[in-house]
């Protein structure tokens, strides 16, 4: 199963933010923040899985398991994924990765996962040289792997580099 990268598109943002508002108001009891933008489709200019991802800060972890069935309504999957410190959802066209739209992270702020996706994105949206360079690295990647783990794993390197200039490790 090969990654399939498309080009970047504008689409993205309006889709984040529809989905932010409607996320907003389900996810009203359980939330410490607003829903943010993050992944490639978050950067303007990288190409990306077409997949709008989307952490949301929630006041307790421990609490948040009430939204399931409130997410379930807006036909979000609900799967294991770091659960230690967050709580995963997907919305997709059919059961293959690659027809995801959208994913979601309920997660704490003082989540490793909150710091590591936001520390990554925000260098990524001001740096138009290393956005370039991670668009390199995503190319190669995704041409070389033969699965979502394999280009994931083809990523880790440039990532850690960039969150360790950043002062954070990655989990």
């Amino acid at each position: 199963m090969a990654v399939t990268l498309v080009e970047h598109s504008s689409e993205w943002a309006l889709l984040l933010q529809r989905e932010a508002a409607l996320l907003s108001d389900a996810l009203a009891p359980w939330l410490a923040g607003r829903v943010e933008h993050i992944g490639s489709t978050a950067v303007p200019g990288l190409t990306s899985k077409p997949v709008v991802d989307m952490p949301a800060p929630v006041l307790a972890l421990h609490d948040a398991g009430g939204s399931i069935p409130a997410l379930e309504a807006f036909v979000y999957r609900h799967e294991d994924h770091r659960r230690h410190e967050a709580l995963w959802f997907h919305k997709q066209d059919g059961d293959d990765y690659q027809r995801r739209t959208h994913q979601l992270h309920l997660t704490e702020r003082t989540s490793a996962l909150w710091r590591e996706r936001l520390t990554f994105r925000d260098p990524l949206l001001q740096d138009p040289v290393l956005r370039d360079q991670y668009e390199a690295v995503k190319r190669t990647a995704a041409a070389q792997a033969d699965s979502l783990a394999d280009y994931n794993h083809g990523k880790r390197e440039f990532i850690a580099n960039v969150l360790r200039h950043h002062g954070v490790e990655l989990d």
